[in-house]
């Protein structure tokens, strides 16, 4: 009796060892003939234009891409990259006479999502603040689209800016939609849609590179109280107040002055004290140096005075 319940007890355990293997997930994938599809144990996967979609969570994957012989006849290896939920694949393939294709898929039953995405046809959006990690501010989207107005190239060369993007997280996946410009405690959205910025092209933008700007003013105030929050931790985080322009406008106006003004008017009262003392070719010298840095203090102030109104 003892044997037999011995025996079915190795049975058992057994079974389920070998239940494990035929419930572990694949490590392969596969491909149409034409490489139009993927496939793995989770479904099929069509191509997309991924450059509209943000690739920063995108890294190498331990999956093994199959091929069959008639793809082995032109295709040397292929190199696969995933995102962390494997809703959205990335394949290089290499062919034997040294060309290459770059293919990006997505699995067929988000393909709607990643459209709502990309169009942000979603009803929440992220402003990104980066640091320290994963400080973002979630905002309503009908927030972010206020009253239009038109930013010159004197406030975009003053502004700070922050990337802002939306994403489904059952699918993975997110894409940028514009950026949050901050001027003089004044929030603006600029979508990129409206003013025709490619999305791939996101880390390229720069306010200083336009002319003028159509963008939203903020006045929500829920969303304006997350957008400062946020602000905050990232002007608190380590060395982020170097990051805030009225801190370095501060630091460099003391800068300014002390370099262009007090140091001069200092070589000015001291060069005008050896003037009057000294006599002869001393006092040609100091006289020399006492005009030089009184030339420099008269062009500094006029400087000064038409650079201070023309900011205003």
């Amino acid at each position: 009796m003892k044997r037999f319940i011995t025996f079915i007890i190795a049975v058992v355990v057994l079974s389920s060892c070998l239940g494990i293997t035929v419930f572990a997930k694949s490590d392969t994938v596969t491909f149409s003939d034409d490489f139009q599809k993927l496939y793995t144990e989770d479904g099929t996967y069509s191509p997309i234009n991924i450059s509209n979609l943000r690739q920063e969570y995108i890294y190498y994957s331990n999956r093994e891409p199959m091929l069959n012989e008639k793809q082995k006849e032109t295709v040397s290896d292929i190199e696969l990259e995933a995102n962390d939920k494997e809703t959205l694949f990335r394949a290089t393939i290499n062919y034997k006479n040294g060309t290459q294709l770059i293919i990006s898929y997505l699995l067929d039953e988000y393909h709607n999502v990643y459209n709502d995405v990309v169009s942000g046809n979603i009803s929440t959006y992220i402003v990104d603040f980066t640091y320290p990690y994963e400080n973002h501010a979630e905002v309503k989207k009908d927030a972010l689209f206020g009253e239009k107005v038109t930013l010159s190239s004197k406030e975009l060369h003053r502004c700070d800016y922050y990337n802002v993007y939306v994403e489904n997280s059952a699918a993975d996946i997110s894409s940028f939609t514009g950026v949050l410009l901050i001027y003089k405690d004044n929030y603006y959205y600029a979508d990129f849609n409206e003013i025709g910025y490619e999305k791939r092209k996101v880390y390229e933008f720069n306010p200083y590179d336009f002319d003028e700007l159509d963008v939203h003013i903020i006045t929500d105030t829920d969303a304006l109280q997350a957008v400062r929050s946020s602000e905050e931790d990232f002007y608190n985080d380590d060395f982020g107040f170097f990051f805030d322009d009225s801190f370095a406008e501060n630091i460099s106006l003391v800068f300014i002055f002390l370099v262009f003004a007090i140091a001069p008017l200092a070589l000015f009262i001291v060069a005008l004290i050896f003037a009057i003392r000294n006599k002869g070719l001393y006092k040609k010298l100091y006289t020399a140096v006492l005009a030089l840095s009184g030339c420099e203090l008269v062009v500094f102030g006029i400087i000064f005075v038409v650079t201070y109104f023309s900011m205003k």
